[in-house]
């Protein structure tokens, strides 16, 4: 009886050995093509930081790769620079790259409720938080204090394929799996959650009559990083 235990025991351990190898093969084979394919969007996209801050950004030939490209966003000091992509849900890009391959890394989009044409009261940008530093996942910079008290970092640039637009940054904060903060459009009661949640204050006023950008992305199995930024230019 204990040579059967024995010998059970060893083949879940061959199993769980053979189940781990896997993931990491396909971790490290996902990563390479993510990065394949940011490689590609840098040489095509054309890329340039204006002096009146728009972002020019050569969408046609992003459209020709994928046509659900809804936009551009670029958050300083970090990796984030990435087009941006819109499914009829949610779930798509979780599981899928900007050329629509499947791949664990996914890729950044917009809430499949959002307007990207006309900006609702709060527009919402996901992404996976990569080990690896790809999609939000140097996110985690935003969390530390030399981050978020320079001020430099404080603003977020977004392009849509009709205009450009500025956000400044208010809340930043980890949180437990919630959805309250995910919604197109705030009352005052959650207005006041996401503000008095900050990690740091910012001294910023906002209001229901500000437009808002929301960033979310994993912390861990459990919370999540957030970023709240209010509209502050827009061309």
């Amino acid at each position: 009886m204990k040579r059967k235990i024995a010998i059970g025991i060893l083949i879940i351990d061959i199993i769980l050995c053979i189940y781990s190898s896997y993931q990491i093969i396909k971790w490290n084979i996902d990563n390479k093509k993510t990065s394949n394919i940011i490689q590609k969007i840098n040489i095509i996209s054309k890329e340039e930081t204006k002096k009146d801050k728009t972002i020019s950004i050569d969408f046609n030939s992003l459209l020709n790769i994928n046509n659900e490209v809804v936009g551009w966003i670029k958050v300083k000091n970090t990796n984030i620079n990435y087009p941006i992509l819109k499914h009829n849900d949610n779930d798509y890009y979780l599981t899928h790259s900007f050329d629509k391959s499947i791949n664990s890394a996914g890729w950044i989009f917009m809430d499949y409720r959002n307007n990207e044409n006309n900006l609702d009261n709060n527009t919402i940008i996901y992404g996976h938080g990569r080990k690896d530093g790809t999609m939000f996942g140097s996110l985690f910079k935003v969390i530390k204090k030399e981050w978020y008290t320079n001020k430099d970092n404080l603003d977020i640039d977004l392009t849509t394929l009709n205009n450009s637009y500025t956000f400044n940054i208010f809340s930043i904060y980890v949180i437990n799996t919630t959805d309250d903060y995910i919604n197109i459009n705030y009352n005052e009661e959650i207005l006041n959650k996401v503000v008095n949640r900050s990690i740091y204050n910012f001294n910023t006023n906002v209001d229901l009559n500000d437009k808002i950008l929301t960033l979310s992305t994993c912390y861990n199995n459990e919370k999540k990083i957030v970023i709240h930024a209010k509209l502050i230019y827009n061309n």
